[in-house]
């Protein structure tokens, strides 16, 4: 991984290439310059226990997807918008791959998967069952639905 860091005229200049002329050479420098990102991303999602050879493909999937879907008029670094793409389909992985019960794919459910943890630690003195109002003020913080606040710390203590 010995490619360099793009400056903000290349990167645009390569996006152009690919964009309007479908060169595959500025395509695969563009994704090339950016593995980095997709590993350093992917190496975030270790703590789920899977592979971290199918985290950093599926990075490469968001990567290629923002290689795709940048528009290099805009006023925004290619990393930084790769970055969003990788690690959206890196979290949509881990939550089909997580567990052998699907752990979640809605947007509340997403939020929930991805933040009780933190929200738990904040509160304090919440033990293995949440009380009622432990459940109702982290659905508030959360803005999702109690239940769904109960069916996914279930989940969590069963994984």
């Amino acid at each position: 991984m010995d490619e360099k860091l793009l400056e903000r005229d290349e990167e645009q200049d390569l996006a152009r290439r690919w964009k309007d002329g479908r060169d595959e050479d500025a395509l695969h420098a563009l994704t090339q310059a950016y593995m980095r990102l997709v590993i350093s991303v992917a190496s975030r999602f270790r703590k789920y226990g899977l592979p971290f050879a199918d985290l950093v493909q599926e990075g490469n999937v968001g990567l290629m997807e923002a290689a795709a879907r940048f528009e290099p008029d805009r006023d925004v670094r290619f990393s930084t918008y790769a970055a969003w793409w990788i690690r959206s389909a890196i979290q949509d992985y881990v939550l089909r791959n997580w567990s052998i019960v699907r752990t979640g794919t809605t947007s509340a459910q997403k939020t929930l998967f991805f933040n009780l943890r933190r929200v738990r630690a904040i509160i304090e003195d919440v033990g293995p069952t949440m009380t009622p109002e432990h459940r109702a003020r982290t659905a508030r913080i959360l803005r999702v639905k109690e239940s769904e606040v109960d069916t996914m710390s279930a989940r969590l203590a069963a994984g």
